[in-house]
């Protein structure tokens, strides 16, 4: 009974907030709102088919990835002991994590966010970016200083209106190319000296390609003249001096 409480808040929860007003609306989004467990068989299964590392496997048993027990969550054997509704109680964070991927958000209801992203994590920050890309009404609940460089961009092109939330020097200088690349409106957000180094010169030769409105912000100096030559005869209307 509790457990079905649970569904039927967490479905509650999402056809009364503006989360499927948004413009981006996903077919996963959809399944969101009706997966739940059947049985504790059916729990394990599931389980079973989910990697501790983030490898992916393609051979699949019965519909689900058919994962070697050394690669399973050691939950898998503890959660066998257990009834269902324990064994959800007793989910680790990492794997709750995993399974809210896969649908079934109502685990969100007992989800310690302040254990999202530990250092250990083989991918720090992704669970942090994927609940506000796809849960933007928590953000109260995350931490935003576990977010760097992809997964902080993510976030951003997902969730704009987030825009003052953003720490743009925790971007490395290979993610604010992509961002500019992509949504140029952010420019006056970032450094471009960032770019303006022997070292991250070559980015400019991708920005440029995309946005050549931004060439005055190049030092031009650090070019090599092969680069120019490719610059120019993408764009021979760029203006080459020093900002």
């Amino acid at each position: 009974m509790q457990l079905k409480n649970k569904l039927e808040r967490n479905q509650q929860m999402f056809t009364t907030t503006n989360y499927f007003d948004s413009k981006k609306i996903h077919l996963t989004d959809i399944e969101i709102m009706v997966k739940s467990f059947s049985s504790k068989e059916e729990f394990l299964k599931v389980i079973s088919g989910i990697t501790n590392d983030g490898s992916i496997i393609f051979d699949m048993k019965d519909g689900i990835p058919d994962v070697p027990k050394e690669k399973q969550f050691e939950y898998v054997e503890i959660a066998s002991k257990y009834d269902l509704e324990t064994a959800l109680k007793n989910l680790p964070t990492i794997l709750r994590f995993e399974l809210i991927k896969e649908g079934y958000t109502f685990l969100l209801d007992e989800l310690k966010f302040e254990e999202l992203d530990a250092p250990n994590d083989y991918w720090p920050g992704r669970m942090t970016s994927y609940i506000l890309r796809n849960f933007p009404h928590l953000e109260p609940k995350l931490d935003w200083s576990k977010l760097k460089n992809n997964f902080l961009m993510m976030v951003l092109l997902d969730q704009p209106q987030f825009l003052s939330k953003v720490d743009f020097n925790k971007m490395n200088e290979n993610t604010l190319r992509d961002l500019i690349k992509m949504k140029p409106e952010y420019a006056e957000n970032i450094d471009f000296n960032r770019f303006n180094t022997p070292e991250k010169s070559f980015l400019w030769l991708e920005i440029l390609n995309k946005q050549p409105q931004f060439a005055e912000k190049c030092d031009w100096t650090l070019l090599s003249e092969d680069q120019k030559s490719e610059l120019l005869a993408r764009n021979p209307n760029l203006t080459m001096s020093k900002n």
